[in-house]
């Protein structure tokens, strides 16, 4: 095929892909999806900072810490002062429809430009499974952080994959906007959820990309302090507010309950739970359970393994007693983290390697969350989308075990395959040993991994073409 009939024919692929991706996220976006108390927290801290310039959950209640500030801001300014509720209203619509288009606008297109570094056939296959892939996109209707997380998450690793790939091409002076493009999208990243900050693993193998000078080392001190610059940029604001209004910068937030609400003591307990859930299915009912007492053993426990012995259910019943008693109280969390501690340290094993593994495991293949879990009979094609989910993630999975091992074993994409793979790993890993392991905490980097698999694939078969002919 001539060159000029190539063109045409990538051009035609983009252009439908992108007419397919937005066929599917409007159709996604008009329908119904379910919205918990997470949302209800966003909401109201996005309605009274758009009604009074307040970061707060509503007009009688203090200033706010809890939750790092991105998504309300963009609820704030894509609903405007417009009723948003789980039964609808039009401010529930314009969310959905603004993270629609930021998955049309921001996402896809660097999708495409990162496969496109490598190969122009790797550039129209992740546009293609960005577009198609229904695991992120059935997300975009959920007033959850998940989809612009997700989006997000491209904006940050693009310019490490533009670091990773044609550096013969790539000027000091573009390398150096990579850089800070690079710390700024980390800086947004974490500002939407503070986990997001473990994308900073792809710093990493980014710095092995700069060019051998006379010190190299130099070189990439010099990279990461232009990162440093974009991320303190964008996220300084956020622990000078802090510090001003509260003395304190919590550059993270701070635990909050199912309201949103700070909790200034909740490290005991939750690492109690750490120390036995194998999933986050085993920690619905216990923490429901402990946020609204009266809490029985009986209750929070029910699940095999959560006493090593009946000295030990005693401990945690008399500390449930006191947590009716004094609430959240320092005393409470204390018992707690001692209780943790004993289980954690005399069986480390368990605690330290196979329920992490387990949670690992929950994360991506489970359909137990706020939308993977519940059933909507009017809308098929997403009830088709939480059947096929855990098929479609091991599929995923598999793709991007094998696109790495590829990629990694050819010196001219090793720093880019570990470039995308790396967050992927060192993000599940994490949040499953702290207990966060909740399905749809492994939406936000499924579109890297769909852009690994896309290269990995279309290399392997440029390879095996290149031997038949040879």
């Amino acid at each position: 095929m001539s060159t000029s009939r190539l063109r045409l024919a990538f051009v035609i692929a983009v252009v439908l892909g992108f007419g397919v991706a937005a066929k599917g996220r409007w159709q996604v976006a008009d329908s119904f999806i379910f919205a918990g108390s997470d949302s209800y927290g966003y909401v109201n801290l996005a309605n009274e900072l758009y009604q009074h310039g307040r970061y707060s959950l509503g007009p009688t209640q203090p200033l706010h810490y809890g939750r790092v500030p991105l998504y309300p801001l963009f609820i704030a300014a894509v609903k405007g002062d417009a009723k948003a509720e789980m039964m609808g209203g039009p401010g529930w619509g314009r969310i959905k429809w603004g993270q629609a288009l930021a998955d049309l606008l921001i996402a896809l297109p660097l999708m495409l430009w990162m496969g496109w570094r490598h190969s122009r056939a790797a550039g129209v296959v992740a546009l293609w499974l960005g577009a198609l892939w229904p695991l992120t996109l059935m997300f975009v209707g959920a007033a959850l952080t998940e989809s612009l997380s997700a989006t997000l998450t491209v904006l940050t690793i693009a310019p490490l994959v533009g670091l990773a790939t044609r550096p013969e091409t790539t000027t000091p002076q573009r390398r150096r906007l990579y850089w800070i493009w690079a710390g700024a999208g980390l800086a947004l990243s974490t500002l939407i959820r503070p986990d997001g900050l473990m994308l900073g693993s792809a710093f990493i193998p980014a710095l092995f990309t700069e060019p051998a000078t006379t010190n190299v080392w130099r070189g990439r001190m010099r990279a990461s302090l232009f990162a440093l610059a974009g991320f303190l940029v964008i996220y300084g604001a956020w622990p000078v507010r802090n510090m001003i209004q509260f003395g304190a910068p919590h550059w993270l937030g701070t635990h909050t309950d199912r309201y949103a609400k700070p909790m200034d003591h909740y490290r005991g307990y939750w690492n109690w739970m750490r120390s036995w859930g194998r999933d986050s299915v085993c920690q619905t009912a216990p923490a429901t359970c402990f946020f609204n007492p009266p809490c029985a053993v009986g209750v929070a426990g029910y699940e095999a393994g959560a006493f090593d012995s009946d000295e030990e259910k005693k401990q945690v019943a008399a500390l449930f007693a006191l947590r009716a008693k004094e609430g959240l109280s320092k005393a409470v969390d204390e018992g707690l983290q001692h209780v943790a501690d004993q289980r954690m340290w005399h069986h480390p094993l368990r605690s330290f390697v196979w329920l992490p593994l387990s949670r690992a495991f929950h994360m991506w293949f489970a359909t137990h969350d706020e939308i993977l879990s519940v059933v909507i009979p009017k809308e098929p094609m997403i009830r088709l989308f939480r059947r096929a989910y855990g098929a479609l993630a091991g599929i995923l999975i598999v793709g991007c075990v094998a696109a790495f091992v590829f990629l990694r074993r050819r010196r001219e994409t090793a720093l880019l395959a570990m470039v995308l793979f790396v967050p992927i790993v060192v993000r599940t890993l994490t949040l499953s040993f702290f207990l966060y392991s909740m399905p749809r905490y492994a939406v936000e980097v499924m579109p890297i991994a769909l852009v690994l698999v896309a290269i990995g694939g279309t290399a392997a078969v440029s390879a095996l073409r290149r031997r038949r002919t040879t």
